[in-house]
């Protein structure tokens, strides 16, 4: 874990993982899975201190929220992953859009 990481830091991840999501895209994957297949695991949701940067970086920091309104969980590491998992996948999602919008 980086206890240094940036805003920086993770829109550079968030780019990467949109190029990777739209390669598992190209290769016949669905949107859907090709996201869950970039993000899942990834260090920026799963160590509760850069989830907690998600949440303070990403636009999308309610994402799961809203989606789903309400989340149980045991302890504030897992609330601080859980949204930081749907905020980067948002983040992605977005990125996604805009390196499709600038090959056309």
């Amino acid at each position: 874990m980086n206890s240094r990481a940036t805003a920086f830091d993770y829109w550079k991840e968030v780019r990467a993982l949109a190029q990777e999501a739209l390669g598992f895209i190209r290769d016949g994957m669905e949107e859907s899975e090709a996201v869950d297949n970039a993000v899942d695991g990834n260090q920026w949701v799963i160590y509760t201190g850069m989830a907690r940067k998600v949440i303070e970086y990403s636009p999308n920091d309610c994402a799961y929220f809203d989606d789903f309104g309400s989340v149980e969980v045991s302890n504030w590491g897992e609330l601080f992953s859980c949204a930081a998992d749907w905020a980067m996948r948002a983040d992605v999602m977005e990125a996604m859009q805009t390196a499709r919008d600038e090959e056309e």
